[in-house]
């Protein structure tokens, strides 16, 4: 969601776009009838990036008018400032009504292995943890 606070800043000489970055089947099942050039080709790259066991995100935007931005923005405000059982609710709400339409731009990759060196880091900081009245975070 910090990418939608940066669109509060941006002027009104400029686009403005919402970038989403999520698992494949959410973006495709939410792309517009136009946002699906690259469908074919991401979905090959993806395969292969998942065969070489790599995890995988997908990316799309969508362009929005600034009257749209600005309604979108004031509910999430809301949403955000709200206390209570339903924040939670209230966030997917607003964040649904900006994940539709989108347009696919392609996919990245990331290995998902630890460095060497920070499951060490890991046993330490569970055994100071565990050795303090601590309770991390």
């Amino acid at each position: 969601m910090s990418a939608f606070r940066y669109l509060q800043h941006l002027s009104l000489n400029f686009d403005i776009h919402s970038f989403i970055a999520c698992l494949c089947s959410i973006i495709f099942d939410r792309m517009s009838k136009n946002g699906k050039k690259y469908l074919e080709a991401t979905t090959k790259h993806l395969n292969e990036y998942g065969e070489a066991g790599l995890r995988t995100l997908a990316l799309a935007y969508r362009k929005l008018e600034e009257q749209e931005f600005s309604a979108w923005n004031n509910e999430f405000q809301k949403a955000k400032a709200s206390v209570g059982a339903e924040r939670d609710s209230m966030l997917e709400r607003v964040s649904d009504m900006m994940e539709k339409e989108l347009i696919l731009v392609g996919a990245t990759a990331v290995e998902d292995k630890l460095q060497k060196g920070v499951g060490i880091v890991f046993l330490y900081s569970r055994y100071f943890f565990s050795s303090t009245n601590i309770q991390p975070s």
